[in-house]
């Protein structure tokens, strides 16, 4: 019987950890920028400027620094419900492309 008890509990711990009613929190990871911001980029600024307007990026390629990736997601448990990507290329230091995929 004393074997039992720890077993019961331990399966009382995992049921419960998919309970439909249980709330679960909505993190945000990345960058959060506004469509604002975004749309204030323009072909030809500085890095400087960038940093300034939209932040530092979450990633960097060390290979590659010409490229700045600015990530955004959204999850609430284990499901993904919303996921942004901005990248900016530069060439001579200054923007010479950018891209926004969702």
């Amino acid at each position: 019987m004393p074997k039992l008890i720890p077993l019961l509990f331990l399966a009382v711990l995992t049921g419960c950890s998919q309970f439909p009613g249980v709330y679960q929190i909505p993190v945000e990871q990345g960058n959060q920028l506004s469509q604002t911001d975004i749309d204030a980029l323009e072909i030809g600024m500085t890095r400087e400027q960038v940093r300034f307007l939209v932040g530092t990026p979450v990633l960097v390629n060390r290979l590659e620094n010409d490229r700045w990736i600015y990530v955004r997601r959204q999850s609430i448990g284990d499901e993904m419900t919303a996921s942004e990507k901005l990248e900016i290329r530069f060439a001579d230091g200054k923007v010479s492309e950018i891209t926004q995929s969702q």
